[in-house]
Formats: C-alpha cells, sequence, structure tokens
C-alpha cells in the first residue's frame, strides 16, 4: 500500500478534528498540524464579515474551546461596535443641532454631559454625583432631565444601546422658577436699563416685551425684519425657521428706538449679537431677586407675561400659539404662567 500524498493526510487530519468538536456557525478549521489547532473564527454583523485566528492545543476539551470560540466571537463584535460607534462629543453636538438649541442651551447640555459616555457603570456614578452634590433642585432637574434626553435620543435615533442612567432616579420637583414681572417692575427694569444700557439695550427689550419671543430670536433680527407697516418678521433660532406671521409693533417708543438705532444701517445689517440676552439676565437678577414663593424674573419672563397676556384678553389658542411660535400645548401647559399669589388670592375668596 502506497503512502498517503502530503496534502492528502493534512486533509484527513483536518476531517478527523471537524468531528471531534462541535459544529459553530462562522468557525473554520484552518490546519490541524503537530499539537496545534489553527481555527478562523467570524462573525457576521450588518452586512460586514470580521475574522480572527484562534489557536488552541489538541488535548484542548470541547467545553473549553466551546468557551475560547465564543469569547473571541464576543471580542470581535465589540469591536465592530466601537468602530462604528461614533465619538461621544461629536454625538453631544450632533443632538444640539438636530434640536436646534441656542447657545446658553448647548453650553448647559455640554456642561450636564460632563463627565459621561457609554460606560454604563461611570454613568450612573456620574449621575450619583449630581444628585448627591450641592446643587439646587431646580439646578439638578435641569442637569437630569437634560441627560435623561440626551440617552432616550441615543437609543431611539442612533440605535446605540446605552443604559439610561438617569433611570431610578427621582428627578426633583419644584415650584415654577418663572413668574411674570408687574407693570412696576417692568417700568423700573425699563428705567435701569435706561441709565446703564444703551439704545440697542433699551431697544432689545422693548421688542422682547412686544413680541414676547425668546433671546436668542430678538438677537437675530436684521434691519429689513421690519416693514413700513411696523410689522416685524421673526427667525426662531431654536426650531431653525422664521415665524409664518409678522407681529405688528404698535408701542410709539419702541418704532422711535427702532427709527433712531437703525439710521444709517444696511438692510440686512443685524442689530444686536449672542451678548444682549446675556447682559440683560445679569442685570435682572441684579435687579430683582426671588419673591416670597422663591420664583424669579429673567428676559423669558416676558415670553410668560405674553402668552398670559394673550390668555386673560380671551385671544384663541391658534391664534396666541403663532404669535409666540409654539405648540398649543406648549402654550398652554409651560408659558400661560399661574401666579401662586393669584391661587391664593382666589381660595381665600372662596373662604
Amino acid at each position: 500500500m502506497g503512502r498517503l500524498k502530503k496534502e492528502v493526510a493534512a486533509r484527513n487530519r483536518r476531517c478527523e478534528t471537524r468531528c471531534k468538536r462541535p459544529k459553530i456557525k462562522g468557525v473554520y478549521l484552518r490546519c490541524a498540524e503537530g499539537d496545534n489547532e489553527v481555527y478562523d473564527v467570524s462573525v457576521v454583523q450588518d452586512g460586514e464579515r470580521r475574522s480572527k485566528r484562534l489557536t488552541l492545543t489538541k488535548d484542548t476539551t470541547n467545553l473549553d474551546f466551546v468557551k475560547a470560540v465564543e469569547s473571541l466571537q464576543h471580542s470581535i463584535k465589540a469591536e465592530i461596535e466601537d468602530r462604528e460607534k461614533p465619538d461621544f462629543e461629536t454625538l453631544v453636538s450632533r443632538y444640539c443641532l438636530e434640536r436646534g438649541l441656542a447657545h446658553n442651551s448647548i453650553l448647559m447640555m455640554r456642561a450636564s454631559l460632563k463627565g459621561f459616555g457609554f460606560d454604563d457603570k461611570a454613568n450612573r456614578l456620574a449621575v450619583e454625583g449630581i444628585v448627591s452634590g450641592s446643587f439646587t433642585d431646580g439646578t439638578k432637574k435641569t442637569k437630569l432631565k437634560a441627560i435623561k434626553g440626551f440617552y432616550e435620543w441615543l437609543k431611539s435615533s442612533c440605535k446605540i444601546q446605552v443604559a439610561q442612567p438617569v433611570e431610578g432616579f427621582k428627578i426633583p420637583r419644584q415650584i415654577p422658577r418663572q413668574r411674570i414681572p408687574t407693570p412696576d417692575e417692568i417700568e423700573r427694569l425699563c428705567e435701569y436699563i435706561g441709565h446703564k444700557g444703551t439704545a440697542l439695550d433699551r431697544l432689545f427689550l422693548k421688542l422682547l416685551i412686544a413680541t414676547g419671543a425668546r433671546c436668542s430670536t430678538i438677537e437675530a433680527v436684521r434691519v429689513c425684519d421690519m416693514d413700513g407697516e411696523w410689522k416685524i418678521g421673526l427667525y426662531n433660532v431654536k426650531l431653525g425657521r422664521r415665524y409664518a406671521i409678522r407681529i405688528p409693533i404698535a408701542d410709539t417708543a419702541t418704532r422711535e428706538l427702532w427709527t433712531a438705532c437703525t439710521a444709517g444701517m444696511m438692510e440686512t445689517e443685524p442689530l444686536f449679537d449672542h451678548t444682549y440676552g446675556e447682559r440683560l439676565r445679569k442685570r435682572m437678577a441684579r435687579l430683582f431677586h426671588a419673591d416670597s414663593y422663591g420664583e424669579t424674573l429673567s428676559p423669558h419672563s416676558f415670553r410668560h407675561l405674553k402668552a398670559t397676556r394673550l390668555a386673560n384678553a380671551g385671544i384663541p389658542v391658534k391664534t396666541a400659539s403663532a404669535i409666540l411660535d409654539c405648540s398649543p400645548t406648549v402654550l398652554v401647559s409651560v408659558y400661560t404662567t399661574v401666579q401662586q399669589a393669584d391661587v391664593d388670592a382666589a381660595v381665600s375668596a372662596e373662604e
């Protein structure tokens, strides 16, 4: 009987080894030479095949063989997922862009997500640090809501399976932070800005009160946005769209300020920059402190004031939501402010 060819003998040894080992999808015996067995272990994920080699000795038991193959396949899958997963900072920027967040909201979002990433355990520890930290209830609520919204977006829009770090933690409730300013407070603020600010600062405040828009929206106003009938068209920076309507400016003082401030300016030239809203916020914080209910005033309070005035005047919700460029649900649930003092007065009247 003649000797087997070298290639035939090697094939027979591989066949013998295959018969001894459990069959696992994606595992192929490459060669069985001497005391070693070399396998090609491959994983197919999202249409992509990725392989690695696994070398074992012949005396490796089938149980150890299966464990070694599963461990290598798991590591291959993890490498594919890590390679496909974008950088965390890139995802944060993308989230802010898709949501149309204003400059100050982007800063808040980045500060809230500092120390977070794709590691579930590290994320939980970071949330525990926020909850047990010395932040106020309002700050904790803002941070936890921002974190929760971002990780929900990761799961729904980016299909990245990361555990919700806020799950199981109670987001603190608080009384409404905003209250609407009284006529005396508005007059006091206008006098203060008249002494401390420029003509553009006064115009910024007047437009804020007249339109009820966000600071970022007023900061985007250009000279050409006001037409000959004193109706202004606004651009909603947060949502990335223009208002569907033009808002009439009936106040004579605002018209005179507009005329004085825009004299000699180009039609497409912006009147303000991103510093006006922050400067007004600091001045209001210096001028007005929290009342007995813990409620404060900020430039956003004028949006609440406009919504409350429209509601009290009996303006239909659909019309009021077009003026403020927000959904009717948000208008009623967020911006139409009920003052604690009014509630106390109503309860006392019933008694």
